[in-house]
């Protein structure tokens, strides 16, 4: 990651803050260990879920809805 500085400022900064972090566009495996060596909290993308309709996401029930959604928990 040619920012990873920036990405490492922003993730702290935010902690500092008592603010969890959300990586977006998390596309291919590749990223998630960089993500979580920076400490990153959560991540959405392709690789992590697809998106489906909210009526579809509606008709689940809330435990269903861990397993569908696209933002997952990036710890181990």
């Amino acid at each position: 990651m040619p920012h990873r500085v920036l990405f490492d400022a922003v993730v702290r900064a935010a902690h500092g803050l008592g603010i969890r972090t959300v990586a977006e566009c998390v596309e291919h495996s590749g990223l998630v260990p960089a993500l979580r060596s920076l400490g990153v909290d959560a991540g959405q993308g392709y690789h992590l879920g697809r998106p489906i309709p909210l009526d579809d996401l509606l008709r689940r029930t809330a435990h269903a809805w861990q397993d569908t959604l696209a933002v997952r928990t990036l710890a181990p």
